[in-house]
This record gives C-alpha cells, structure tokens and sequence, in this order.
C-alpha cells in the first residue's frame, strides 16, 4: 500500500469511493455531507490527512460533521439548531464566547448530582460528562460552596472540584440548550 492510498474494507468502503471521485479532478471547492460517517477511527484520521492536505494545496472545504472532535480542525464553524445558525466562528472563538467559569465536579452519583443541581441552577449550566459533572457558574467564588453544601446533604460524596477550559463540546451543549429555552 503507498503512501496516502486508503485502504479499503468493508467500513465506510462508500464514503472512499466518493471522495476519491469528488478528488480526482482537483476541484476549487469541496463540499463532504460527513464524510466519515461509517468509518472506523483509522479510516477517520486517514481521511482528516488527506482533507488536511487539500486544504492546504488551496483548495476550499466545507464539511458538514457530527463529531466535534473533527470540527476542531476546521478553520471556521457555524452550529445549526432546528435549521438556524446560533454561532459562528473559530473553534477558539465559540469556546471563548462561552458565558461564566466552567467548573468540574467529580462525585460517586452523576445523575443523582445533576438532577439535584438542576433544581438549583438553570438547566444548560448543568451537563454529565464521563463520569463527572460540568457545571458553568458567573461567580463561582460565591455560588460553589453553596452548590457542594447541597450535593453533600444528598449524602453524594465529592471526590475533586476544579476549574476547567469549554471544550467544543461543552460549547455546544450550552448553545444548543440556551436557544432551546
């Protein structure tokens, strides 16, 4: 197999065929509908190169994705709900326009935790991942004592509390639920 080349299984072996249509005649412009809807991961970062390495001889891309891991390698982004843009922009930019500190909490009940502080916070502030809890605050100097008192009086027991950075993700759950309510 040469340098490049994809290699070919029964995997997503569709999405291959079209994009090395859609490449052959080294066009100005590419549009790709998720083009690695179907794939396995090494065929996922295979087509992430060679995307890249269009890109970067000049040619245009627009990709549309589900998977926010991937759109971090795009150069510019709009998220859509219900067929409308809510934000646009840089990765950087949409996880820097995030409003208020997001904090991580770590406890031994996840969804005992986010229902109780859902009662206590607005709904988008609070979301499960993995195994530890997001939690955007304004003031978390004020608002976080008053928020572990109310998770330890559940008998929840917190294992670490600490500031972290918006992921896209986290981006995007805060957008898509803010423009729900």
């Amino acid at each position: 197999m040469e340098s490049g080349e994809l290699q070919v299984n029964r995997s997503g072996w569709k999405q291959r065929v079209a994009f090395g249509a859609s490449v052959m005649h080294e066009p100005d412009i590419l549009f790709l509908d998720e083009p690695t809807s179907g794939v396995d991961p090494l065929a996922r970062r295979q087509f992430w190169k060679l995307i890249n390495d269009f890109a970067r001889n000049g040619t245009a891309i627009l990709v549309t994705t589900h998977y926010l891991e991937e759109a971090e390698q795009c150069n510019r982004m709009i998220f859509m709900v219900a067929g409308e843009t809510v934000i646009s922009g840089s990765s950087s930019s949409i996880k820097a326009s995030q409003p208020g500190q997001l904090m991580e909490v770590i406890v031994n009940q996840n969804q005992a935790a986010a229902d109780l502080l859902k009662q206590h916070l607005k709904p988008w502030r609070v979301s499960i991942f993995a195994d530890s809890l997001h939690i955007v605050l304004d003031d978390p100097d004020r608002e976080l004592p008053r928020l572990l008192k109310v998770i330890e009086s559940a008998q929840i027991t917190i294992s670490r509390v600490r500031p972290i950075s918006f992921s896209l993700e986290d981006a995007f759950i805060g957008i898509v639920q803010r423009s729900q309510h």
